[in-house]
Order: structure tokens, then sequence, then C-alpha cells
């Protein structure tokens, strides 16, 4: 900006000669030699100034969100447009596409949100595989685990998974309950693609590898005769210790094209949700909630359930245990995938986890969406949602009111210090705690003397984000009064800080 006024005023100094030259002609009509003389060389030397544009345009000092995925291009940025305009509104520069990025000149960028999993991508992957401490990535090494439908049909969760057997592996098997239970309908699903049809077990094809088969929920909640699904925006912002979260502020709740009765398993409009979903303003029993009353597609839902008599929290309640499941099944999984990636702190990853409930309430994970769909392109209404889910994440990990870390470490203490993650405890002052390799009782980890430059770290990245979260909600650590804690040694230690800062302060109790 400096640079730019010095243009300005040396423009204006332009301005004054050449008046002072015309004065000059009038008074004497020989130098005009010497006037064409001296605007030749202030021609030249204007010619030698960098233009405006081009000085604002490498002194820019904004934060650089790198914004990429296959569609992406500068005038058309599709399914990532309310991404961009949350980072712009947040005071980012943004960069559309890595093409741009890589000959903009930059050597840096703060965030790089791409639509597509980027590490094992070539191109892709030197841009994530070794971030800087203070750069952060849209996506988690090893998330394929818990965004595979066959992995999580067939991971034994307690809870939320229909019965599914992987083929051709588990052929076998299928075969023989499918003989001792000759009614029960399937669907027969594959990563590969979205085509879901309900079959009969003679209908299958048994050896079609990367598939498995799904026992169908046969009896789903219906409103207005259509069934529904249910999605839950959720944040994996840390591996290990495990720390996941959902947004609690709204749900994407969509229903299917046709009328689910009388049921045709010939006609998938009946039973899957397409792109061409009906939304929930469409709907005749809940449009005057969402149109006039100005609920949320999750609020309008509760309303309608507690109308009829249900309770929805029985819903919640539920989705919020499967989606713990989930992680805790695939967490050894992702942990060995990002073994030899550094900086494991900047990355984060959104997915949307889908369900669809029965009549009695139950609730059924259907699939968890890597990089959910963040378009407007049929629906703009889902814009508030959209943007929302995106401003709270960003918010989470510290995007949305970032401070520089280039400042040094009073600028990084303003937020968070030792002090802040330090809690006091009297044991760390007797003898139990005094050896902290031999002491065989935990909460010793957590003393000041104890406690490593690594693991410091991660409770003031978890420290923020409990303080930055809005309406995310956390689902790991469990609270510290949840029955089922966790088993590895680095998220039980994390639990154990939340249980005792949940004793100072209730902000870390939920």
């Amino acid at each position: 900006m400096v640079e730019v006024n010095s243009q300005l005023v040396f423009l204006v100094a332009v301005v004054a000669i050449s008046f002072g030259v015309y004065n000059k002609l009038q008074r004497n009509a020989e130098d005009i030699a010497f006037v064409k003389q001296e605007l030749s060389e202030l021609e030249e030397r204007l010619r030698s100034l960098p233009k405006p544009s081009e000085t604002l345009k490498n002194s820019d000092e904004r934060p650089v969100a790198l914004i990429g995925g296959i569609s992406i291009s500068p005038d058309d940025p599709v399914h990532l447009s309310h991404v961009e305009a949350v980072f712009r509104r947040l005071g980012y520069r943004t960069i559309l596409s890595v093409d741009n990025f890589l000959s903009s000149g930059l050597k840096d960028f703060d965030v790089f949100w791409n639509h597509e999993y980027p590490f094992s991508n070539s191109k892709l992957r030197p841009l994530v595989e070794n971030p800087k401490a203070k750069q952060k990535v849209n996506h988690v090494p090893g998330s394929g685990y818990y965004s595979s439908k066959v992995q999580l049909a067939t991971a034994n969760l307690s809870l939320g998974v229909p019965l599914a057997f992987r083929l051709p592996d588990q052929k076998a098997e299928f075969i023989k309950y499918s003989k001792e239970n000759p009614s029960i309908q399937w669907v027969q699903k594959s990563n590969a693609h979205r085509n879901i049809k309900v079959l009969l077990p003679d209908q299958i094809n048994l050896d079609k590898p990367e598939t498995f088969v799904q026992k169908f929920v046969e009896d789903p909640l219906l409103i207005d005769n259509k069934k529904f699904d249910i999605g839950i925006y959720t944040v994996i912002t840390s591996i290990s210790p495990l720390r996941v979260y959902i947004y609690e502020g709204d749900a994407l709740i969509r229903f299917c094209g046709k009328e689910y009765e009388p049921f045709d398993p010939e006609d998938v409009d009946r039973y899957v949700v397409g792109d061409d979903y009906t939304p929930v303003w469409e709907m005749p029993s809940l449009k005057e909630l969402y149109n006039e009353r100005k609920f949320t597609f999750k609020s309008t839902l509760n309303f309608y359930l507690k109308k009829i008599g249900k309770h929805p929290e029985i819903i919640w309640t539920q989705i919020r245990e499967i989606i713990r499941q989930v992680f805790e099944s695939q967490n050894s999984n992702m942990i060995s995938a990002a073994k030899n990636y550094k900086n494991l702190r900047s990355y984060f990853e959104l997915s949307r986890f889908d369900f669809v409930v029965d009549t009695n309430l139950n609730v059924y994970l259907m699939e968890a969406n890597m990089s959910p769909n963040l378009s407007t392109g049929h629906f703009i209404q889902n814009r508030l949602l959209y943007e929302q889910v995106i401003f709270n994440i960003l918010s989470l990990i510290g995007l949305a009111n970032r401070v520089d870390s280039d400042l040094g470490e009073e600028a990084e203490e303003m937020l968070v210090s030792d002090r802040d993650v330090y809690l006091g405890l009297p044991e760390c002052e007797e003898e139990k705690c005094s050896s902290c390799e031999k002491s065989k009782l935990e909460l010793c980890r957590l003393c000041p003397h104890c406690l490593t430059d690594d693991f410091r770290k991660t409770l003031k990245a978890t420290f923020l984000e409990q303080l930055n979260r809005q309406q995310m909600r956390r689902l790991f650590p469990r609270n510290p009064d949840d029955e089922q804690q966790p088993q590895r040694p680095e998220d039980k230690i994390l639990s154990l800080w939340f249980r005792e800062k949940c004793k100072a302060n209730k902000v870390f109790c939920d």
C-alpha cells in the first residue's frame, strides 16, 4: 500500500510539472525542446513503475485458502462455491484450482480445501503429505476406512447397521442365512456406484467382487407416505487421540421422490433418496413449520414427531452413539494409514452420515459420505445450512478467528497458554507422581512435569476447539460421565483431562 501511495504522489508531481511546463510554453517558445525532453524522461519513468493492481496483488498479505477439485475453475467453482464464499467473508484470499495456485508464484497456502481425497493423487500429494504447523488440509489420512460402504456394513457394530455380508468372501454364510430367512429382502451395494435396488436372494450376484448385501429396512418411518433420511455433518479433527464432532445446529432431511406405498421394488424412487429428492419445504405436514415459522430442518422434524406422540431425542441419541462406534471401530486402521505422515494436527475432515429410521424409531446407518455435497445447484434453499456447517467447522479448527502464527509465542499464548491446560492436580505434588514413567496412576501423565511437548500441544488444540466449536457437539472424547470409556492410552488420558476440566469449568462437560 506504501508503494501505491508513492505512485500517486509521483503522478501528482507529474501533473504539477506538466502544468508548470504549460506556463513555461506560454512564456517562452524557445523552451519547447527542453519541455519535450522533460516529458520524455517522465514518460519513461512512469512506464517502469509497476501498475497499482500488480502492487496490490504482490503485497496481498491475507491468509490464502486454496480450493480445489476436479471440476473447479476460476469462473465456475461449482459445488464449492459456498466454501469459497465463507472463506472470502472471513478475510481469506481464495484461489480456485490447484493449477492457479501452482502458477501464482505463492509458496504457501494457509488452508487447502479439496473436494477429492488428495493423498493418493500424485499431483496433490506433495501439497498435503508434509504440511507446516500453521497449515490446514481438509482430509485425514485413512478416512476411507469410515467412509467405505463395505467397511461400514461389515464392521460388526453393536448398534445401527443392518445385517450385511461381504461378497464373495461371505457367500456361504449369506446363502445359509437367506435359506433360513427366505422372506427377507436385500440390497446389493458397492463403493464404486450408487445404484441400489431391492432384491430377493436368488436375484443377487454372489460372485461380484468388492460388493456386499445388506438387509433392507422394510418398515421405515413415513411422513406423508414418504420415506426420508437424515444427514448428520461430522468432523474429525484428530486421529490420535481421537477427536470427533457433529454439527448440532441442523441436519439435512431429505424425502424420496415418490410415495412409499404401495411398495414396488422395481421403482427405486419410492425407497431410495436420490439427487432430485423432495425437500422439507414441499412436504404437506412440514412446509408451514419450515416456510412460515422459520424452523430449521431438524426442529421441523422434532416438532412433527412430538405432535404425533414420538420422542425425537431417541433418534438423536442413537445417531450420536452409532457415529461414535464407527470411529472407534476404524480408529486403529486410520492410525496405521497415517503413520507415514507428519504434522497430523494439520488434518481435519468433514463427512455426512446418512441414517434412516423405522416405525419404532430404531436408527440405521446407510453410509458416510466423504466430501458431502455442498452445492445448491438443485436447491438454493440449502445455502444457509451449508454455509453454517462450513463456518462452524472453520471456527472449530481456529480458521474463523485466525491469529497469524508468524507473530510469535506471545500471540499464540494470547489464545491459549500452558496455564490454561494445566489442571493443578494435588496428586502432582505427591510421591506417587514424582516419577512419571514408573507411576501406575494414569492421572500423573497430566502433571506439568510429566506432559510431553507433543501432548501439551494436543491439550492446547483441544482447549481451543472446545471454546471455538459454536454449534458443534463433541462426540470424542466421550463425556466424563459416559459409561463407555476409551481403551487406547492417548484417548484415556484426554478423557481424564476433560473429566478434571469439567470439575472446574462446566464448559468442558459436554
